[in-house]
């Protein structure tokens, strides 16, 4: 089962891999094209991958994310998740927790992270990433919680339920 599994993330990986590759191309290209022509190369990308992979926009979108956030941010678990150690669900946690961190902060956390991934599921991962990054970067941590307050307030409604949305 455990080799079944392996085979699995190898597989996931190489569909990350891929995504990432054709989006970085796609990208490429538009930085060749210049400022003369227009021509939506994400959206290309994306559908190139959509089609590639056999499936939708969303999933090519969230594969070329995870893909580029492995090459360019996190290679200690592009290197895991290559070896077959981890999931697409872990490592696509671990993505979206350490998005908008620092480079030092992610660095220094990232052994760490990968530690706690190789033993708990996805939900309970994301909590022991925040408690991680908590204990590692506490300053960084209270400002993006501020950060993210700021774009949300609550209503009261009539009914007296109070409502949280986005400005």
């Amino acid at each position: 089962m455990a080799t079944a599994a392996a085979f699995e993330n190898r597989a996931a990986f190489r569909k990350v891999n891929a995504a990432a590759f054709v989006w970085d191309a796609w990208l490429e290209r538009d930085a060749q094209l210049g400022v003369d022509d227009i021509v939506d190369c994400g959206n290309n990308a994306l559908a190139e991958i959509a089609v590639r992979l056999g499936c939708s926009k969303t999933m090519a979108e969230n594969f070329a994310t995870v893909g580029m956030d492995l090459r360019l941010r996190l290679p200690l678990v592009r290197e895991v998740f290559a070896a077959g150690m981890l999931d697409y669900a872990r490592v696509s946690k671990i993505c979206r927790a350490t998005c908008g961190f620092r480079q030092a902060t992610v660095d220094a956390a990232v052994r760490d992270i990968v530690a706690a991934a190789a033993s708990l599921s996805p939900g309970p991962l994301g909590a022991a990433i925040d408690q991680i990054l908590t204990r590692i970067a506490p300053e960084e941590v209270a400002e993006r919680r501020i950060e993210a307050t700021r774009f949300r307030k609550l209503r009261k409604r009539r009914d007296g339920d109070l409502g949280v949305s986005k400005r």
